[in-house]
């Protein structure tokens, strides 16, 4: 069983097309970003495939190449797992996240919340100001107006989810979602780091591009059924793992 990573885009066909060549059983990373825009909440597997960043035309020519070798391939299966945003880290902090150079001009002006929230954490940024998206731009969920949103899922969580997706491999490769089912505002992304971080960041207000504004709300409900899979962690979870892991960085 192999599982595939996202890789740059230069050698992404290369990567797939030998690893599709190497084994008979593969789960391929995509992301929610195959979405796009989407017009309806949550968003389930079958939803049309709308890319509108490099990232997203990405992730689908990932998920065209495995579907491709399936089709000619036919002892060949697979499952394509579309995941929510990545954070947290091991929750015993064995292993940590990237540590971002005090040096480096973007981090004044993290366009992520949770760049920022991990930013703060680097000694002598606590000073610096931090974009914070809004906008008077917002989606329809559940009936309530949410601006500028994401989904995250811990790493943890992704991790045991390819885990449950290897015993669904298929030819035609089948498809699952893999988040928390929750939106997260990048308000209240900033408000849970400030309060676990214990320090007030200094925050201006932008308004986003389309493509930072609108996030995806996912249906997980198929991994769940079909697997059993369920995610343990949240958004406070996630955030007190990231910010114990980037110790160990």
């Amino acid at each position: 069983m192999t599982v595939l990573r996202k890789v740059q885009l230069q050698p992404r066909l290369t990567t797939v097309v030998a690893l599709c060549y190497a084994t008979l059983q593969l789960v391929a990373s995509s992301s929610y970003s195959v979405y796009g825009k989407p017009t309806t909440y949550p968003v389930q597997e079958s939803a049309a495939c709308q890319p509108n960043t490099v990232q997203g035309h990405a992730a689908l020519f990932t998920e065209s190449a495995v579907r491709t070798y399936a089709a000619a391939e036919a002892p060949f299966k697979a499952a394509i797992l579309r995941h929510a945003g990545i954070m947290g880290a091991d929750p015993q902090a064995r292993l940590g996240s990237f540590a971002w150079p005090t040096t480096e001009p973007s981090i004044q002006y993290p366009t992520d919340p949770l760049t920022a929230c991990l930013s703060a954490a680097t000694k002598g940024l606590q000073e610096q100001p931090y974009k914070l998206f809004t906008s008077s731009k917002s989606t329809q969920l559940d009936g309530q107006d949410i601006p500028c949103f994401r989904e995250y899922i811990h790493v943890s969580d992704l991790a045991a989810a390819y885990v449950a997706a290897i015993s669904k491999v298929d030819n035609p490769p089948s498809v699952y979602n893999a988040g928390t089912g929750q939106p997260v505002t990048y308000k209240e992304v900033m408000e849970v780091c400030q309060r676990i971080l214990g320090v007030t960041l200094q925050v201006t207000s932008e308004e986003p591009s389309d493509d930072l504004c609108y996030g995806v709300m996912a249906d997980i409900s198929k991994l769940q059924a079909d697997t059993g899979w369920r995610p343990q962690y949240q958004l406070d979870d996630s955030l007190r793992h990231a910010l114990a892991g980037r110790s160990q960085a």
